[in-house]
């Protein structure tokens, strides 16, 4: 999950309806489902038609049915060759606009790609810092026109002349290239997972290996709960979060106490795993690290990979999340009721692979997201 500085359906009966506003003041999609409204969720699936090249397909998937339609074929730059099996790109949808997914192809390409997920139009947009290898995790400032997020750096002397992260922006719309704000006096960072309070400007992610004389843990390679501020990139805090990873926030926070739904791993449900931590729904204070469990997870729901590629639907009621099958096995699309903790659709996606002609039936789960969120 953490990364470190180096390792660096029948379709016809799913109708838009209408829209309905979130308790955030956006709308999103809704589909008819034997008479319940749901949103839909979109899946970008990546797959190799034959050992030498590799393509992207968007899917739309209904999530209560699992009942799935492809929506348009994606053809990425030439520079993204043989089968797509070898990258594993950061990815984030834009906030106000989920139709527009970004993908950080910088290690292996120096570009960013922007898919409108609607017809499978792509944007290339280079990064020109040299010094840059991508971001383990960032997120679109659309007033800014940038890519926000964390990175690794290495710098001549002081506490990063052995490795450490850096914030820094990608701007998308003037073609300058990456630039640091602050070096983070840690080590490792959760890739994918970081959230954003965009009324106080802070950024919050779950990072290791502190590089401070006085470590927010035990040890230095205890894991807490950091938060930055998001437009300088000053450290504003870090607290020990010994009890639970968190593999996906919501994007919104509770207007009451200020704390963010998240799927996490942790102890406490007391089920009868033989693991100490389980599948959990906690509500995350990502200032003091303080947590509330809402609900656990069946302990016997296997998840493959990938917990990090995971969306919540716009009011938090459910939670998805997506695997590919890197070793050979059926990718996993899963649907979790975030009030009840129980499993709503565990889904192989059958027929996809075969729809797409995909070689040996590979197919890969990059990104999911509940689209439809528009501006009022």
């Amino acid at each position: 999950m953490s990364r470190s500085v180096f390792a660096v359906a029948a379709i016809a009966l799913v109708v838009v309806l209408s829209f309905a506003t979130t308790a955030a003041g956006l709308k999103y999609q809704l589909h008819h489902n034997d008479g319940a409204l749901v949103p839909t969720l979109r899946v970008f699936i990546a797959y190799c038609p034959n050992n030498f090249s590799g393509e992207g397909a968007i899917v739309d998937v209904n999530p209560i049915t699992a009942v799935w339609k492809i929506v348009a074929k994606v053809k990425f730059p030439s520079e993204i060759f043989g089968c797509i099996a070898d990258y594993n790109p950061s990815y984030d949808f834009d906030q106000n606009d989920p139709n527009t997914l970004w993908f950080d192809f910088t290690s292996d390409t120096g570009f960013f790609l922007a898919v409108d997920t609607r017809y499978g139009n792509t944007t290339k947009v280079t990064s020109s810092n040299m010094f840059f290898t991508g971001f383990l995790d960032f997120k679109y400032f659309p007033a800014a026109g940038t890519l926000n997020g964390i990175a690794g750096a290495v710098t001549q002397n002081g506490f990063c002349f052995d490795g450490c992260l850096q914030y820094g922006v990608q701007d998308i719309t003037r073609g300058a290239g990456f630039q640091r704000k602050a070096l983070i006096p840690f080590k490792e960072g959760a890739d994918d997972t970081s959230f954003v309070n965009w009324k106080t400007n802070e950024l919050s992610f779950q990072g290791s290996y502190d590089l401070r004389k006085t470590t927010c843990g035990p040890s230095p390679t205890s894991q807490c709960m950091i938060t930055i501020d998001s437009t300088t990139g000053a450290l504003k805090s870090a607290v020990y979060t010994p009890d639970y990873q968190v593999w996906k926030f919501t994007r919104y926070q509770n207007p009451v106490d200020q704390t963010v739904k998240s799927f996490v791993s942790g102890g406490g449900c007391n089920q009868s795993s033989s693991s100490p931590w389980t599948y959990q729904f906690r509500d995350v204070d990502p200032i003091t690290g303080a947590t509330k469990t809402l609900t656990c997870v069946n302990d016997d729901l296997l998840i493959n990979t990938d917990e990090w590629i995971a969306s919540f639907a716009p009011d938090a009621s459910l939670l998805a999340t997506g695997s590919g099958n890197g070793d050979g096995d059926d990718p996993q699309l899963l649907v979790l009721n975030a009030t009840s903790g129980s499993t709503v659709i565990n889904s192989k996606l059958t027929g996809l692979a075969k729809a797409l002609n995909a070689d040996m039936g590979l197919v890969f789960i990059w990104a999911l997201e509940f689209v439809g969120l528009v501006p009022n």
